[in-house]
C-alpha cells in the first residue's frame, strides 16, 4: 500500500483524487499494458526462430527429394526396354503391359493416398517418409537382382508404398512455408525436381544400354544415401503432431477412405472447381509414359537418346518455375499466368504427337516452357488459407485423383498407342500420335474449367470468406465451429 500511495502520488495531481481501490486498479492497468506491449517483442523472436528452423528444414527437404527423385528418373527411360528384354518381345504387348503396370500401382494408391494422409496429420508426416524411402529401397533393389515378371508384378504393389514419399511433399512443403510463399516453395519443389531431370535420365539411359536392370539398382543406391540423409537431418514438420496438440486431427478409419476424400473436395467450392481441372489434367498427363516407346518407334530413339531428351525437360523445368515464374506470377497474376500456361501445354502435346524428327522434340519444349508452370500454380490455388493439421487430409484427397487419372490416363495413352502400333503402316504414321492428341484434348477442357475455378474464388473473396470446410461433416450439414 505504501508503494502504491508512492506510485500514485502523480496520479492525484493530474486529476481527482480517488479511492485507494481505484488508483490500484489504474496501475495494474498500466503494468498489463506494459506486459502487452512487451509481449508482441517475444512472439515476434519466436516466429523468428521458428521461420529460420522451417527454412533450414525446407532446404533439406528439397535436397532429399532431388536425391530420391534422381534416383527414380535414372528408371524412367528404361522401364519399356525392361519390359522388351525380360517380359515382352513386341512394342505393341510392351506398351499394353507398360501402362497396366502404371494403372495397377495407381489403382492401389487411390485406397491407400486418403489413409496415410490423415495419418501423417496425426502422427507426423517423417514416420511415412521414412517407411516410403525404404519400400523404394527394397522395390528397386529387387527389379535389379531378380528381373522376372513375378518380381515385377510384386514390386508394381511395393513401389505403391514407395510413393508415400511424394504424395506428402506437398504436405511438407506447406508446413514449412511462410504464409503468403506456397507459390515461390512449390516452384523450388519444382527446381529439384527440374535439376533431378537433368543429371537422372542421362545417366538412366548410358546405364541402360549397358543393361536395362542397372538403372534400377543405381536407383536403390540413391535411395539409400537419401534415407541415411533423412534419419539423420530431416525432422517433423507437422508441428501440430510433434508437440501432441490437440489441434492434430485424430486418425479415423471412416475417414480413410476415397469415399470420404471426395466429400472433402465436395465440401467447397473452390475445391470442386479445382479438383476437375486437376483431373483433366491429369488425364492428360498419361501419354508421358509412352514418349520412349512412341520415340523408339517413331524416331529410333535409344535409352540413351531418351535420357538426354529428360535431361533437357529438365533444364526447361527448371528454368520455367524457377526463373520465368518469379517475374511472371506477380504481374500476370494467377488467372493469367495458369490460362497461359494451360494453352502452351495444349500447344505441346500437340507439337508431341506430331513430331517426326528430333529437332522437332526440342522445338516444341523450348516453345511451350511455360507449360510448366500449371502444376505449382493449382497446387498453390488449392491450399491457401488450409489449416496445418488439415493439409495432410487435402493433399491426400488430391492425391487421390491424381491416383484416379493413373489410372485411367496411362491404361488410355497405352491401349490407344497398343491399337495405332497395330494398324499403323509405317512409323509416320500420324494416328502414332494418338496418346498426345488425346493429351491436348484434355489440357483443353482443364483449361477451360479454370473459369469457373477462378469465378468460385472471386465469389469467396467478395463475400469476405476464409474459411476451409475439410471436416466430412460439414458436407453433412452437421454443424461445428468453422475452421479458419
Amino acid at each position: 500500500l505504501n508503494t502504491l500511495k508512492k506510485t500514485a502520488a502523480p496520479w492525484r495531481r493530474l486529476k481527482p483524487a480517488g479511492s485507494m481501490r481505484d488508483v490500484a486498479k489504474e496501475r495494474v492497468t498500466v503494468l498489463d499494458v506494459d506486459t502487452i506491449v512487451a509481449q508482441p517483442e517475444n512472439q515476434n523472436s519466436a516466429s523468428i526462430i521458428r521461420s529460420d528452423r522451417s527454412r533450414r528444414q525446407l532446404y533439406v527437404f528439397l535436397f532429399m527429394m532431388f536425391g530420391l527423385l534422381f534416383g527414380e528418373s535414372m528408371t524412367f527411360t528404361v522401364v519399356p526396354a525392361y519390359i522388351l528384354k525380360y517380359i515382352a518381345a513386341d512394342t505393341a504387348k510392351a506398351s499394353s503391359l507398360a501402362g497396366i503396370f502404371f494403372s495397377a500401382r495407381s489403382g492401389i494408391q487411390f485406397f491407400l493416398n486418403p489413409t496415410y494422409g490423415q495419418l501423417s496429420d496425426q502422427f507426423g508426416r517423417r514416420p511415412f517418409i521414412i517407411l516410403g524411402m525404404v519400400a523404394s529401397l527394397l522395390g528397386h533393389g529387387l527389379m535389379f537382382a531378380f528381373p522376372t515378371l513375378p518380381v515385377f508384378i510384386f514390386v508394381s504393389i511395393i513401389l505403391v508404398f514407395g510413393s508415400m514419399v511424394y504424395e506428402l511433399t506437398y504436405a511438407v512443403i506447406a508446413d514449412l512455408s511462410e504464409p503468403g510463399q506456397l507459390s515461390k516453395s512449390y516452384s523450388l519443389l519444382g527446381i529439384c525436381f527440374g535439376a533431378a531431370f537433368i543429371v537422372g535420365p542421362a545417366l538412366g539411359g548410358y546405364l541402360g544400354q549397358i543393361s536395362p536392370n542397372l538403372p534400377f539398382g543405381a536407383c536403390a543406391i540413391a535411395t539409400a544415401v537419401m534415407l541415411v540423409w533423412a534419419l539423420l537431418f530431416f525432422s517433423e514438420s507437422n508441428a501440430a503432431a510433434t508437440n501432441g496438440s490437440t489441434k492434430a486431427k485424430t486418425f479415423s478409419l471412416r475417414q480413410a477412405n476415397p469415399v470420404h476424400s471426395m466429400k472433402i473436395l465436395a465440401s467447397d467450392s473452390v475445391l470442386r472447381a479445382l479438383t476437375t481441372v486437376i483431373f483433366c489434367n491429369g488425364l492428360s498427363g498419361g501419354s508421358y509414359q509412352m514418349w520412349p516407346l512412341f520415340a523408339s518407334k517413331r524416331m529410333g530413339w535409344g535409352p540413351m537418346d531418351n535420357g538426354l531428351y529428360l535431361t533437357f525437360v529438365g533444364a526447361v523445368g527448371i528454368a520455367a518455375q524457377g526463373i520465368v515464374m518469379k517475374f511472371v506470377l506477380p504481374r500476370l497474376g494467377d488467372r493469367r499466368t495458369l490460362r497461359f500456361a494451360f494453352t502452351m501445354e495444349v500447344l505441346r502435346y500437340l507439337t508431341m504427337g506430331l513430331t517426326c524428327a528430333t529437332w522437332m522434340a526440342y522445338a516444341s519444349l523450348l516453345v511451350c516452357f511455360m507449360s510448366y508452370m500449371v502444376s505449382p500454380v493449382l497446387r498453390a490455388i488449392g491450399c491457401r488459407d488450409v489449416p496445418q493439421d488439415e493439409l495432410g487430409a487435402l493433399n491426400g484427397a488430391l492425391g487421390s485423383v491424381g491416383t484416379i487419372t493413373g489410372m485411367l490416363g496411362p491404361l488410355l495413352s497405352s491401349q490407344s498407342f497398343s491399337w495405332a502400333s497395330s494398324i499403323s503402316t509405317n512409323d509416320k504414321d500420324l494416328v502414332l500420335g494418338i496418346p498426345y492428341f488425346l493429351s491436348a484434348f484434355f489440357a483443353c477442357v482443364a483449361g477451360l474449367l479454370t473459369t469457373r475455378m477462378f469465378k468460385a474464388l472471386s465469389e469467396r473473396e467478395h463475400a469476405g470468406e476464409k474459411t476451409r470446410l475439410l471436416n466430412a461433416d460439414h458436407a453433412t450439414g452437421v454443424s461445428q465451429a468453422p475452421v479458419t
